[in-house]
């Protein structure tokens, strides 16, 4: 069991120092340094933004309208609550 883990270990590394010299990997690692290159995450807030396509009202009057039907078509419902 020992050798099978340490010969997996070898297989494992030998896979990853592999990928590490492809020209697959230089070239994401390029591109992904010209997209952060020049942004400064330094100056963002530490907590996240967080946008939605629609409006707090659109989804509002969305709930609104759902649970007004799910009342209407279970009064015992209202009752409970």
């Amino acid at each position: 069991q020992e050798q099978l883990s340490s010969s997996l270990k070898g297989i494992e590394d030998c896979l990853v120092e592999e990928y590490k010299n492809s020209a697959s990997y230089k070239e994401t690692k390029s591109e992904l340094e010209r997209i952060v290159q020049g942004q400064d995450y330094s100056t963002r807030p530490k907590s996240r933004t967080i946008t939605y396509s629609t409006s707090f009202f659109h989804q509002f009057k969305w709930v609104l309208k759902r649970t007004f039907k799910n009342l209407m078509l279970n009064p015992q419902t209202l009752f409970a609550e």
